[in-house]
């Protein structure tokens, strides 16, 4: 009897043991994962525009001195806001693509680059203008 009742005893601490664990996350995988799936916003407002054609585009600065990447392009047909997705840690750059046209325009990107951190940009703008 005395040998059953150890036996019991130490199954049980297994089982209680393998619960705890699981249920307290013993491992970082659910969390990592949550990570991988969170972006963060990277957007602005563009002003002046009266052409068509502008497009814009996320690029990851890190890679600009050897091979740039376009994480992501955006066609711009009217006045307003814009926004780009970005996993974070990540640093951007904004940039424009194709210059607007009928009419024919300049437009400037400004605060277009940084880096994300824990929250949404909304601070870049992309200002147009006519030539003369």
């Amino acid at each position: 009897m005395n040998i059953a009742c150890c036996h019991i005893a130490r199954v049980s601490l297994t089982v209680i043991t393998l619960i705890a664990f699981t249920s307290c996350g013993g491992t970082d995988s659910g969390r990592a994962a949550a990570e991988l799936n969170t972006t963060h916003k990277v957007g602005g407002t563009v002003s002046g525009l009266t052409g068509q054609g502008l497009t814009i585009e996320l690029l990851n600065p890190t890679t600009l001195a050897h091979h740039t990447t376009i994480l992501e392009q955006i066609d711009i047909v009217a006045n307003g806001a814009f926004v780009f997705r970005i996993p974070p840690p990540q640093g951007y750059g904004v940039a424009i693509v194709h210059q607007p046209h009928a009419p024919m325009q300049r437009c400037v990107v400004r605060s277009g680059r940084g880096a994300i951190g824990t929250s949404n940009l909304s601070n870049v703008d992309i200002v147009c203008g006519d030539l003369i």
